[in-house]
């Protein structure tokens, strides 16, 4: 039996893609409420590219109600992985020190003061 195949899987991959909508939305929001067109620039490229994570275990689900059993573990374990291996290399090239720099460009104005906290 095919994990996903059962009632619990399919309640993962449908909480999966509800997550799926709930970050879509809110990137959305932020994009529109963004007036920088740089920062628009990275909600465009790395959210969406970030947001195609979640269709990672959707599309590995198909995949396996695709395969017949005997293909089914490689073809699912060999595109999992490689969209992990993606996404690693990925979020290590984005938070390099010489590249997190120009990726996450924060300004002196948007820095919150840890001082300013004590009240929360």
């Amino acid at each position: 039996v095919y994990v996903y195949d059962t009632w619990p899987g399919i309640v993962l991959v449908t909480a999966d893609l509800g997550w799926l909508w709930f970050y879509m939305s809110a990137l959305a929001e932020s994009y529109k409420a963004e007036v920088k067109p740089d920062k628009k620039r990275f909600y465009a490229t790395w959210g969406l590219g970030l947001g195609l994570w979640f269709l990672a275990l959707p599309v590995s689900t198909f995949m396996g109600t695709v395969f017949d059993p005997w293909v089914r573990y490689k073809a699912v374990y060999v595109t999992v992985d490689g969209l992990h291996f993606a996404f690693v290399m990925t979020m290590i090239h984005a938070l390099w020190p010489s590249n997190a720099h120009k990726l996450f460009t924060m300004e002196h104005s948007e820095l919150v003061d840890v001082d300013d906290l004590d009240g929360l």
